[in-house]
């Protein structure tokens, strides 16, 4: 079971009550995930979309791969605000690196309605859930490989 650790490396800046991740830590995380598999790809874009973006962890794992599109040779990312009200936003070129390879090598450009992120192994399909850490405070995202 592998997890993605977020909580460590976002206590680095605090802006507020709301801890931030710093640009070399997000880089760190990014650059730290192995690549080479499904997982590994789907770890990386994940991570890419919560920083570039600075999407909260549910509104991340309820993306669906229709909220993936191309517009003017440019991918683009549909994401939906605390209200439901959809919000469209052109990717940087580092996310487009992380969401591209990942949707082609995991094969989700077939299933537009189904889940961006979704488990591997024996439960193959079903979207990643959240689940809290052992006390209560911040919510980490199940990687089940």
């Amino acid at each position: 079971m592998r997890r993605i650790v977020v909580v460590a490396l976002a206590r680095e800046v605090k802006v507020g009550k709301t801890p931030v991740l710093a640009p070399e830590g997000a880089r760190a995380l990014i650059d730290s995930i192995e690549v080479t598999t499904i997982a590994g790809l789907r770890d990386r874009a994940l991570s890419g979309l919560m920083v570039s973006s600075f999407a909260r962890i549910g509104a991340a794992l309820a993306k669906k791969v229709e909220d993936m599109f191309t517009q003017n040779r440019r991918l683009w990312v549909r994401l939906r605000e605390n209200g439901g009200k959809p919000h469209a936003m052109p990717c940087r070129h580092n996310l487009e690196t992380y969401l591209a390879p990942y949707i082609e090598g995991a094969g989700l450009a077939e299933d537009p309605k189904g889940p961006l992120f979704r488990t591997l192994g024996r439960d193959k399909g079903r979207p990643l859930t959240q689940i809290t850490d052992v006390s209560g405070q911040r919510p980490h995202v199940l990687i089940a490989a």
